[in-house]
């Protein structure tokens, strides 16, 4: 067990752990080029947060942009609260992070987050596969909700994808990771920036022309919703020469679905129906969300918070179990090198 998992309320306790602004330091959830997500427990609640440490040192000569990329996130996520966002607890800019044994500490940005126990949306997709159409609507329905708070308050995310979909103890969804987002536009103001992920761009995006935020945003949830019930991406990138995206440009869903039926032969009807709404290559004829929360496939059957942390506790297991099984394989080979 991880030292934060002890009794934290004691000096005792404390004895031996590194602190950062009240939080005591646990194991590392995740790391990237310029800085790691610790797990953390607040020394004054028991509270366990991921605690989003970011170097400034290793910010180099795009420390501009990635100190931007930051406020736009801490702004994004401060003036939003929706029980599917993730919720932002504390923020400190020039944090004192304590390095291992005594080598001092390091200046960098700390953000406090809500911890997602139940891990990424794109973990449980790549390793269980589709999901049935109960759970599709159901994580739908609750990224739709946090996307309607986002846009009545002029942001636009422009970076949805399975990744930055977390999932609670409960695996409720938890929209996250806000730093491309288009924060405080005026209404009928066009964003400009050609910034997201690819697969999951909309083709005016794609296309560098001015767009709208909230229609591109809804594009980028058909996607993600494509994925969580065929288990594979609609299109490469929304973008001429790729075959789907050119027979949806020529309105000829009809040949867009058949190809996929192939694979996904029991991909459902009025879901089908429903995408077709957000699969659209003019943004200005492309549904809204009021339309989409109208359509009748949005009112089908959505699984209550007992009955969606019962399904998804199975398929965590299942994704625990072949992840220790890579790392199993992945250690073998290592061995075999040596």
């Amino acid at each position: 067990m991880s030292a934060v998992s002890m009794q934290v309320d004691t000096p005792a306790a404390q004895q031996g752990q590194r602190v950062i602004e009240g939080y005591a330091m646990g194991k590392t959830l995740g790391a990237g080029i310029q800085g790691k997500v610790k797990l953390g427990v607040n020394l004054q609640t028991g509270q366990r947060v991921a605690l989003k440490c970011m170097d400034k040192n290793k910010m180099g000569r795009d420390r501009t942009r990635q100190m931007e990329m930051l406020e736009r996130e801490i702004q994004a996520m401060e003036s939003l609260q929706h029980p599917n966002i993730l919720n932002l607890q504390h923020v400190t800019m020039s944090a004192q992070y304590p390095r291992k044994g005594t080598k001092g500490t390091k200046d960098v940005v700390l953000l406090a987050l809500e911890l997602a126990e139940g891990g990424e949306l794109f973990d449980y997709l790549m390793h269980t596969g589709a999901f049935g159409d109960d759970i599709a609507r159901t994580y739908f329905r609750q990224m739709l909700s946090a996307l309607e708070l986002c846009h009545n308050n002029g942001i636009y995310h422009r970076d949805l994808k399975p990744e930055n979909l977390l999932l609670d103890a409960n695996f409720q969804l938890k929209l996250a990771d806000f730093g491309l987002a288009a924060v405080n536009l005026e209404m009928d103001t066009l964003c400009h920036t050609c910034v997201g992920t690819k697969s999951y761009m909309a083709p005016e995006v794609m296309a560098r022309q001015g767009y709208d935020g909230a229609k591109a945003d809804l594009w980028s949830a058909g996607v993600v919703l494509f994925i969580m019930l065929a288990g594979c991406p609609p299109f490469q990138q929304a973008a001429p020469g790729d075959w789907w995206y050119n027979a949806v440009r020529s309105n000829r869903h009809d040949k867009f679905w058949m190809a996929h039926l192939r694979s996904a032969p029991d991909f459902p009807k009025l879901a089908q129906e429903f995408l077709n709404l957000i699969f659209v290559a003019d943004s200005s004829q492309r549904a809204s969300i009021d339309d989409l929360w109208n359509h009748q496939w949005m009112q089908g059957r959505v699984l209550q918070e007992a009955e969606l942390t019962e399904v998804m506790q199975e398929k965590n297991r299942e994704v625990e179990a072949r992840k220790e099984a890579e790392l199993a394989r992945a250690r073998e080979i290592g061995r075999a090198h040596v």
